[in-house]
């Protein structure tokens, strides 16, 4: 025979349940709480719940059964309260079980037992444990079950409200304490809709905690007159229920108010706030904390109540905003608007007296919503937005009407669209579109007007034009004297021709050439030509501005730069020693002024001669210059070749110009003839080209000729006059009637030759 003992294992699934919660509810709710009992072992186990040993013996002395006693009755009653002694343990707090009977658990089966808390009267808080009961084993402790029950209870301190007789119209208010004498919170709700025309409960509804109390207000206000107001009963339900005595009674009367009222007088432009104050005065011994205020016209408001205190007085502001014009206003459609708004303002005071004033007010035509100033540059459009708010509760349509004081100004433009709708209650932003091109001021007056009503809605603007931003060009980069010409664009959009009629540049180097016509609602395009005279480094931020009658001002933004243009051009010459060689050098002169117009000449050597200075014929500005000359002479000293460079420099600012100068000097050219008249004489005027004082040898190779001196000293760049007579005696037989003089000086390499002829001769 073998076997095994094995431990029976019942556990509750979660630990946490160890303690199970009901809740503090009031009686009449209900709390269900559940657990599981999970079998943990490998074979079944049979199980209740139970109570402890000492709540049985409590339960059998409280419902006095004995072991001893073995009547019928208490038999059976005996064998219940052990067959179940939980449910009867836990009835006495309104709390069940379910299930209590024994039950068979299957290995790892479950078992959910439920609590059910359902309390009728109030009970303080509890807490019992609940045991297990395995069969095989002693009862063990499982769990504990815990929770109370507070009771309800509310009371008014008055079932009835005497609100007494009041001037119809006004209001007045009394408290009544509702009060929760229970021991949980409680809410709490009246049927307000059976008050209703006369009185006003509140709150209607609400939550008291326990032990607390809330004010509740009751007011009366009739609207009719009636000497026995009364509403019996109006219940007051406790969570939802109605209970003995939760209930209130409201009783009162309305007479007619005093016929005697004030005037106030409001007067204005249509759509303006006015305002205007009076004075209340309590003579009461309570403060009016909530003075109801009410007002009869819509175009009247002000605060809804006044505070106004024991024996004192307060001021009470009320303004005044009319929404459509009176007649009288002088504007379109008059004859259907009314003489005057009226309204009332009345004041409902808590004494059952009241204080009326009568409401007069008149409406003239609106005013401008604001006063706007703009400022904004020329030639630039410019939307200027304008917020039209639709103070009806309606659709509205405006037409639009733009106004300037400058309307024959066509320099300035000033447009927008010719209607516009705003809905009901709402704004709508208005684009104007303003664009000058000329400096200045424009005034603007912009009205919306509903066609129907005649309302309108008015903005007077200010545009101050500020001179226009300068428009940046490209660089303007070139040589002294070589012309730049770029060209701009100028859009004319007047429906007439407009001009360009001069231009303004700190920089006489800058030309615009005009008058320059543009036609209307079309462009034309001008040249902006950039000719320097002298060199300079670039130069930015030069303003250029070009003015048109019509469209005013254009400025431009110049970044300029003049470099050096080397030599202007090449000059050669080539001629023999003891010649010159002239050649005429052109410029052109841009000079614009007399002093600019002056020019001083100079070379670097002796070889090359100029005038000291050249005054040319004045320029037109922009135009392509003067032509202006200077000869320059080339006289060589010496054999070979020489550079040199003209310099011509304005005395002003018309600039410097530079030719390069080439010379070539060859051997002394014969020269002739000299004509010699018979027994007469001639004269040979010889230079000294030299750059120094040398001495020079005459000879002649015919006899018949005969020279005045064979040697001569001549200081440089000086003239010697040489004398030739002519004899025939002297001739020789058969000889010719010519010769050749020869100059020699023993610094020059080649001489100098003079063919000499006998006048007459062939």
């Amino acid at each position: 025979i073998a076997g095994e003992g094995v431990p029976i294992r019942l556990n509750l699934l979660k630990e946490s349940n160890r303690l199970v919660k009901l809740g503090e509810i009031r009686s009449g709710q209900q709390s269900i709480r559940s657990v599981v009992i999970l079998n943990n072992s490998r074979i079944s186990a049979k199980f209740r719940l139970t109570t402890g040993e000492k709540e049985v013996s409590r339960l059998q002395k409280l419902h006095g059964l004995s072991d001893a006693k073995d009547d019928p009755e208490s038999v059976m009653r005996m064998r219940a309260l052990m067959e179940d002694p939980l449910s009867a343990h836990l009835a006495q707090y309104g709390v069940r079980c379910n299930p209590t009977s024994y039950r068979t658990l299957r290995p790892h089966q479950r078992e959910t037992i439920e609590f059910i808390y359902y309390p009728d009267k109030p009970m303080p808080k509890f807490r019992e444990d609940v045991y297990i009961d395995v069969v095989g084993q002693a009862p063990q402790k499982l769990l504990s079950v815990a929770g109370a029950c507070f009771g309800i209870g509310a009371k008014l301190d008055t079932n009835s409200v005497p609100f007494g007789a009041i001037v119809k119209g006004t209001q007045i208010s009394k408290t009544i304490q509702l009060e929760n004498t229970g021991e949980a919170g409680i809410r709490f709700s009246f049927l307000a809709s059976m008050a209703r025309p006369n009185f006003t409960i509140k709150p209607t509804d609400g939550f008291i905690p326990p032990k607390e109390s809330v004010n509740i207000q009751v007011s009366f206000h009739p609207s009719e007159l009636n000497n026995d107001i009364r509403i019996d009963k109006i219940p007051c339900l406790i969570d939802k229920q109605q209970h003995e005595n939760m209930f209130v009674t409201l009783t009162g009367a309305c007479v007619p108010p005093r016929t005697d009222s004030k005037i106030l007088q409001f007067d204005g432009p249509v759509r303006s706030l006015q305002s205007k104050t009076v004075t209340i005065q309590n003579p009461t011994g309570n403060s009016w904390d909530e003075l109801k205020v009410q007002i009869s016209n819509q175009y009247w408001y002000g605060k809804p109540s006044l505070k106004v205190p024991a024996r004192s007085s307060a001021t009470y502001e009320l303004w005044y905003k009319p929404l459509t014009m009176t007649a009288g206003s002088d504007v379109q459609g008059d004859a259907s608007r009314p003489e005057q708004h009226e309204g009332s303002l009345f004041f409902a005071l808590p004494n059952g007296d009241a204080v009326l004033y009568k409401l007069i007010g008149t409406a003239s035509a609106a005013t401008p919503e604001s006063k706007i100033e703009v400022k904004c540059k020329c030639k630039r459009a410019v939307l200027q937005s304008l917020l039209v708010n639709n103070w009806l509760n309606t659709h509205q349509h405006f037409d639009v009407k733009i106004k300037r004081d400058d309307e024959s100004n066509k320099a300035v433009q000033v447009t927008g669209p010719a209607s516009m709708d705003v809905p009901g209650m709402a704004s709508r932003e208005y684009k104007l579109k303003f664009n000058a091109y000329k400096e200045g001021t424009s005034n603007v007056t912009v009205t919306f007007t509903n066609p129907k009503t005649h309302e309108s809605v008015i903005y007077e603007l200010t545009f101050v034009t500020q001179s226009v931003e300068r428009k940046v060009l490209p660089l303007l980069e070139t040589c002294v004297r070589r012309r730049k010409v770029i060209s701009e664009e100028i859009f004319n959009p007047l429906a007439s021709e407009a001009t360009i009629t001069s231009f303004t540049c700190k920089d006489p180097a800058v030309f615009v050439e005009t008058p320059i016509k543009i036609p209307a609602e079309s462009s034309s395009r001008f040249r902006i030509s950039y000719n320097p005279l002298r060199v300079s480094e670039r130069k930015d931020d030069v303003t250029l501005i070009v003015q048109c009658a019509e469209l005013g001002e254009f400025a431009y933004s110049l970044s300029l730069s003049a470099t050096e243009s080397g030599t202007d051009s090449t000059m050669r010459f080539k001629t023999d020693l003891g010649s010159n060689a002239i050649q005429t050098y052109h410029f052109r002169s841009y000079a614009t002024i007399a002093q600019d117009a002056e020019y001083i000449c100079e070379t670097e050597g002796s070889e090359f001669t100029v005038p000291k200075s050249v005054t040319a014929k004045l320029a037109q500005p922009g135009s392509d210059g003067v032509d202006t000359t200077v000869d320059v002479c080339y006289e060589p000293s010496n054999m070979g070749g020489v550079r040199d460079t003209l310099t011509i420099r304005s005395k002003g600012k018309a600039g410097v110009y530079r030719a390069a100068l080439i010379g070539k000097c060859e051997k002394p050219k014969r020269k002739g003839p000299v004509e010699v008249k018979a027994n007469g004489s001639a004269v040979i005027e010889f230079k000294n080209v030299l750059s120094e004082q040398a001495e020079f040898s005459f000879t002649i190779n015919n006899p018949a000729f005969s020279l005045g001196s064979s040697t001569a000293k001549i200081a440089s760049k000086a003239t010697c006059r040489i004398s030739i007579s002519y004899n025939a005696k002297n001739a020789s037989p058969g000889g010719s009637d010519v010769g050749n003089l020869l100059i020699v000086c023993k610094k020059v390499k080649h001489p100098w030759i003079y063919y000499v002829r006998a006048n007459g001769s062939k």
